[in-house]
């Protein structure tokens, strides 16, 4: 898959980063490991699935994204259907 460069809104502050469609790659910033994420990427809302170190060098972070799923989609899931007879 390719990384492209984009804008993401995490936190409330602008980041230019790479997305590949799964993950971000983000230069370092200490406070991206310390806090829980919310990630905006086109009108779309992500949460942190987990942050990556890459190489322990304080030089790029991987975030691992999950697509935040709205109420009305979690709702429609939970039903139970019967079967039919």
């Amino acid at each position: 898959m390719t990384w492209n460069t984009i804008t993401a809104n995490i936190n409330g502050k602008d980041y230019s980063c790479h997305y590949d469609g799964r993950n971000l790659s983000i230069p370092y910033e200490k406070d991206l490991l310390e806090n829980s994420l919310s990630i905006k990427l086109d009108d779309e809302i992500y949460q942190c699935q987990n942050i990556t170190n890459i190489a322990d060098r304080d030089e790029l972070l991987l975030i691992e994204l999950i697509k935040e799923e709205s109420d009305e989609s979690a709702q429609g899931r939970n039903k139970t259907k019967s079967s039919r007879k």
